[in-house]
């Protein structure tokens, strides 16, 4: 272990900013102007800020006074390298800077020093998700930010992308999760599908077409097969065929979804993993060409067994023994 001498940690203390109030081995307590803390750094994983500055709470906090807006001037950082990162009151800059909430007379922060990446996001972990109710979607969005994904498609901007990336790393839908099994890691898994998922993005999909199981389908497609894009795309466009009462791989895809649909299992995980099953059947059916006997199907297009496929796509991503993926 590397002692870290009075002067030196001394030196670190003053690039923080503000004024030092007090000292702790583990934490700082500091007194910030709004402007100094408005410009701190961010966590990396910062959630949706626009989206939770909405919030009815947020409206209320305009009318606080007395003890409250004492309150409202209190949050944690986090010190790494020398750098203060916010890791709660992401939202409250984000107010103040906009006018939307009134300054405090000053800020108050606690920061903790950490020893390194892991043990920064670990805090904000904690103090965010506690603070915030922080939701699938926020850890997405926050993934995003994390992995510098600029995304802008409707249908995955927004973040609901849980089940589909689930799906693509454990061929299994989240109801079905062993206990066994740790928790699934979406910051990791946004990282590791991060190429994939850009690819798609650019297609502008349908969100009535790209559901969980599509999108799955089209990550671990994207991830073996990159060439299968085009299917992808004209699924996308419902540009399916029909042939003499025969359809297109395209066409029998759309037609499991609509059946899906009507039968209300669409919104299920079992559901969905089924979908995205039997369409990435029909993606190898595509590949073989028009020529095929298994490009016309009269019949439903049949389910692909996933597991083989799921544990090539693990070997190649590289997270075979990786129990948080």
């Amino acid at each position: 272990m590397t002692l870290v001498s009075s002067s030196a940690q001394k030196n670190i203390l003053q690039k923080l900013p503000g004024k030092i109030i007090a000292d702790d081995k583990n934490f700082v307590t500091l007194q910030l102007t709004v402007d100094d803390w408005i410009n701190v750094p961010g966590h990396p994983r910062q959630r949706d800020i626009l989206r939770h500055s909405k919030a009815l709470h947020w409206q209320a906090a305009q009318e606080a006074t007395g003890a409250l807006k004492i309150h409202l001037g209190h949050v944690v950082g986090g010190i790494l390298n020398n750098t203060l990162y916010k890791i709660d009151g992401h939202t409250r800059a984000h107010l103040w800077e906009t006018g939307q909430l009134e300054y405090p007379q000053h800020i108050i922060v606690t920061a903790y020093r950490v020893k390194d990446k892991k043990e920064l996001n670990d805090l904000y972990g904690v103090m965010d998700i506690a603070s915030a109710a922080e939701r699938p979607s926020d850890q997405i969005s926050g993934a995003y930010q994390e992995s510098g994904l600029i995304l802008t498609s409707k249908r995955l901007k927004n973040g609901n992308i849980g089940e589909a990336l689930y799906m693509a790393a454990r061929g299994e839908p989240k109801a079905k999760r062993s206990k066994k099994k740790q928790s699934f890691d979406l910051y990791e898994a946004v990282k590791i599908f991060a190429p994939e998922l850009q690819v798609v993005d650019q297609l502008n999909p349908d969100p009535k077409v790209f559901c969980s199981g599509i999108l799955a389908a089209a990550l671990i497609m994207q991830t073996l097969k990159p060439e299968t894009l085009e299917f992808f795309r004209l699924l996308g466009e419902k540009r399916g065929e029909k042939s003499d009462g025969r359809m297109d791989p395209v066409e029998s895809v759309l037609d499991v979804i609509n059946d899906l649909r009507y039968s209300k299992q669409l919104y299920y995980g079992v559901g969905q993993l089924e979908l995205c099953a039997r369409c990435i059947r029909a993606v190898y059916n595509w590949l073989e060409g028009s020529e095929s006997t298994r490009y016309w199907l009269k019949n439903k297009v049949y389910a692909y067994d996933l597991k083989p496929l799921i544990e090539v796509l693990r070997e190649k991503k590289g997270i075979t023994d990786n129990p948080r993926l």
